[in-house]
């Protein structure tokens, strides 16, 4: 009873009837039961549970009885465990077919309680003898082979072999042939398998669970039997510690007395084979990520040819990549950009070790395309360059908002630019209405105080006739007195010496004589004054030009007296009078708005006054002459001077020009100023002195109104001589301003 209290019994049998009857009864005998209802749970769990006896049915559904008798025969852990089948078979080929798979005995159903324990006990019995008897033939076994293993050692101990033999760097070991027992062992090799040399030596490499794949060492001897050497073969060995290692094996049998041995020396390989794996699944990973990325992904060796291309890369360029594969840019017939930034790029590399990026723009086969570019190294574990990746990303969408962006502002400066010289222009245009206002104004002013003047100096004018008729009358008279009464009374003598009576009558002709030359004077005055103004005038009229200039230069007379520097004359300082030269050509009578050109000729003359405060001899030179050009000649003459200018027609006929020329011995105007004097706003005055729009707007009645020229020859110290040519004619040439400094 001992015995069965031990035992353990599978019960395999798809009939709950039967494994309920059987587990009752072999409880009851004191058997621990297991049950499997297929032959597939059979298989599964009997490597689980180590079963001391398998009661097996026959008929079942999947595999049957046979069958997983048979695969449980084929397990080398169970194949000794006994099977009994049961059955209700009675056929000897079945019986017979049962016993050849490796059963031990068969049990007829229905079943008979006392023959079942009977035939389970005998079995078990015998196994038990058997296991015993392989134990006392192991122990036998094991004596013969420590007296072979003594042998062995006794002859293995020649010292320079086992120097070499325990000192050599690789993993090596002397086995049996036939039985692989380790007879010896050396540092190297249980440094690999982290053994002691004493938990190995005479075990068996399979004792040891040595070979991960039991049939690489099976493979072993049939090729050391087939050869009798092997040369680095890749196996895999399981440490003490359950680790496995990737190993080359080389292999030779040598005789040991008479003892066929295994001579094995073992490299281990794991690192680089993890490496390798390491590698290969990063490849592969790489080239997952690779082949969908959006952006093109090649690879080049130090020729700068191509290792891999992407699917991308193959869409862009319609190139499949077998034909990229070995194959440089130049060679695939890339543009001569491309060639040249790849390859200067990918040198870079590959000298320097860094990264690379630059941009580019190729054509591919959807159209031209914006790429940024980035390569980087790959490294060896030595850090030597492999390979180069490249990673072109497409920006040509970027590119375009860019090129739209610098369009964009491009546009935004030409408006600002725009509205620039706008704002300059209603600046101008404002200080010329301004000015002009200023000049309406004054205009308005100066006839009115004209027409005031003008009423009072006509009744002078008017009176001085009938009074000096009056007083030849009463003269008359006196004289008729004096021969009449030549003694006149005393009181009347008095009153004629009081009054020197003579004197008045000698004097009173000269004295109207010169109340009539100064009305006659304010006369001129008005009338010089309504010229100037011209409001009783409108639009283009014919206008004495030499009459124009003296008009504006009786408002300016004021000014020009007591200019210059001031000179100490018998002893009272003197300020020096400007001498004005006027050389005046017999002009004809010139088409213009004359109130305007008046304002130029005051602004010249202005500004030629102010010019001379610090001269000794201050002097203005005013001429005028007629000037006939013909049009393409007045073109090529204002293109010599880097004038601005419009286009005249060869085929015009000849301009004739009213020229107005005003020279001061001033202090004269450099380059800069000169090139700057018509714009609006600037002088050169101080603060307060002036605005800055007496020029500017000169230039555009000149130019703009009147089609005409104004130009300024001038040098510091030189003096300073401002031209004005007014066409005669309704302007037909081209307005244009010459700039020149006189060397």
């Amino acid at each position: 009873m001992q015995y069965q209290l031990k035992s353990k019994v599978l019960i395999v049998d798809d009939q709950p009837d039967n494994i309920n009857i059987l587990s009752y009864f072999l409880v009851e005998y004191g058997f621990e039961i297991f049950v499997a209802t297929t032959g597939e749970k059979a298989l599964q769990r009997v490597e689980k549970i180590m079963p001391d006896l398998i009661l097996l049915d026959i008929m079942m559904p999947g595999i049957d009885g046979f069958e997983t008798c048979r695969r449980l025969k084929a397990i080398e852990e169970v194949k000794d465990i006994p099977v009994i089948f049961m059955t209700a078979l009675s056929e000897a080929a079945d019986k017979v077919k049962g016993l050849t798979l490796g059963a031990v005995d068969y049990i007829t159903k229905p079943l008979q309680h006392e023959e079942a324990i009977a035939r389970i006990n005998v079995h078990l019995k015998l196994r038990n003898l058997t296991k015993q008897l392989e134990q006392q033939n192991t122990l036998l076994r094991s004596e013969v082979r420590s007296r072979q293993l003594a042998e062995l050692a006794l002859r293995f101990s020649e010292e320079k072999f086992a120097k070499a033999f325990r000192s050599s760097p690789a993993a090596m070991t002397i086995a049996t042939l036939e039985e692989g027992y380790l007879t010896e062992v050396n540092q190297s090799f249980c440094n690999l398998t982290g053994y002691f040399p004493e938990e190995i030596l005479g075990k068996s490499d399979r004792e040891i669970n040595l070979w991960v794949n039991r049939g690489d060492r099976d493979r072993l001897s049939e090729l050391l039997q087939l050869s009798g050497a092997i040369y680095k073969q890749e196996f895999q060995f399981r440490t003490k510690f359950g680790q496995i290692k990737f190993v080359l094996v080389s292999a030779e049998i040598i005789s040991i007395g008479d003892t066929n041995c295994i001579l094995m020396m073992t490299y281990d390989i794991t690192e680089q084979k993890l490496a390798q794996e390491t590698s290969y699944r990063r490849e592969q990973e790489f080239r997952a990520l690779a082949e969908n990325s959006p952006d093109t992904i090649a690879r080049f060796d130090c020729q700068m040819r191509h290792l891999y291309v992407n699917r991308a890369a193959e869409l862009a360029f319609g190139i499949p990549a077998e034909a990229f594969r070995g194959k440089t840019h130049r060679e695939l017939g890339m543009s001569e950009e491309v060639v040249m930034l790849s390859e200067a790029a990918l040198r870079a590399v590959f000298a320097k070790g860094t990264e690379e990026c630059f941009e580019l723009n190729c054509l591919t086969k959807l159209g031209t395309k914006f790429y940024q570019v980035c390569m980087v190294p790959e490294f060896k574990r030595d850090r030597t360059i492999t390979s180069v990746l490249s990673v072109g990303r497409d920006i040509t969408a970027v590119k375009q908002a860019e090129m739209e962006l610098r369009k964009s502002e491009l546009r935004e400066r030409e408006k600002s630019a725009q509205l620039e010289v706008t704002l300059n222009n209603l600046k101008s245009t404002q200080s010329q209405l301004i000015q002009t206002e200023k000049m309406l104004s004054l205009g308005r002013m100066v006839a009115g105080v004209a027409h005031e003047i003008n009423n009072p100096n006509s009744f002078i004018l008017c009176n001085i006739n009938p009074a000096r008729h009056y007083f030849q009358d009463i003269h008359n008279l006196l004289e008729l007195y004096k021969k009449k009464y030549p003694e006149p009374g005393t009181e009347i003598q008095q009153v004629a010496r009081d009054i020197d009576l003579e004197f008045l009558q000698k004097d009173w002709s000269r004295l109207m004589t010169s109340i009539e030359s100064g009305a006659k004077r304010i006369q001129q005055i008005v009338d010089a004054l309504k010229f100037f103004t011209k409001l009783d005038q409108s639009g283009l009229k014919e206008v004495n030009i030499n009459q124009s200039i003296d008009n504006t230069l009786l408002f300016v007379q004021h000014r020009a007296r007591g200019k210059g520097v001031s000179k100490q004359i018998n002893g009272s300082i003197i300020s020096q009078e400007i001498e004005v030269i006027k050389n005046y050509e017999n002009l004809p009578e010139v088409a213009c708005y004359s109130s305007h050109l008046n304002q130029v000729f005051a602004s010249l003359l202005n500004n030629a006054i102010d010019a001379l405060e610090t001269q000794p001899y201050p002097r203005i030179v005013i001429q005028t002459e007629l000037e006939t050009v013909e049009c393409s000649g007045l073109l090529r003459e204002g293109r010599g001077y880097n004038d601005l200018s419009t286009g005249i027609h060869p085929h015009n006929p000849p301009c004739q020009f009213a020229v107005i020329r005003i020279a001061d011995n001033g202090i004269g105007m450099s380059e800069e100023v000169i090139e700057k004097m018509f714009d609006p706003f600037f002088s050169t005055k101080p603060v307060g002195s002036g605005t800055g729009l007496g020029l500017s707007i000169s230039h555009q009645i000149v130019v703009e109104q009147h089609g005409g020229q104004i130009s300024c020859i001038s040098a510091p110290g030189e003096g300073t001589e401002f031209a004005v040519k007014i066409p005669l004619r309704s302007a037909t040439c081209a307005p244009q301003t010459r700039h020149r400094v006189r060397s």
